[in-house]
């Protein structure tokens, strides 16, 4: 006599969490504690979130780089969901699909969209040698180091 085929659960909604910023970081946290009912992943093309509000101190050399990141795949994993480190480049309402900078094409149930802020026409290129956008925070603690070194060179800022 065969054995009837037990009912399958019903599959979870994926959520994702575009972005690793400050907008995302409180619900990780939350889901540290009490992890989600839906299958979770972030996006995001950076590891570790730098904490805005100390990134003076850290340009004045009050703290230390590793002071002020947070580790988003360690809160990720703590949250009990998925990390992927690549950005988020386009989406598909219809489709219900994201395109990531990688090529890949993930779908979802559910997206959040918390991708940080980009300053427009400030590239600090040839028309703007003296621009430094703080956003995105990523390239912007890249650049600072080689800014103070070429004052320390020259002598100032200007």
């Amino acid at each position: 006599m065969p054995h009837p085929t037990p009912p399958s659960a019903p599959r979870k909604p994926t959520l994702i969490l575009a972005g690793g910023g400050h907008a995302h970081l409180a619900v990780l946290e939350q889901w540290a504690r009490r992890p989600p009912e839906c299958s979770t992943i972030l996006i995001t093309p950076e590891p570790y979130l730098e904490y805005s509000g100390m990134v003076p101190g850290w340009m004045a050399g009050f703290y230390a780089l590793p002071e002020l990141q947070i580790d988003l795949r360690v809160l990720a994993r703590r949250a009990g969901i998925g990390f992927v480190q690549d950005a988020v480049v386009g989406g598909d309402a219809r489709a219900r699909t994201v395109t990531l900078q990688s090529g890949a094409v993930m779908p979802f149930d559910l997206l959040s969209l918390a991708v940080g802020g980009r300053i427009a026409g400030l590239s600090g290129g040839a028309g703007a040698p003296n621009i430094l956008p703080i956003r995105p925070m990523a390239d912007f603690i890249r650049a600072w180091p080689s800014v103070m070194r070429e004052a320390k060179d020259k002598g100032s800022l200007s």
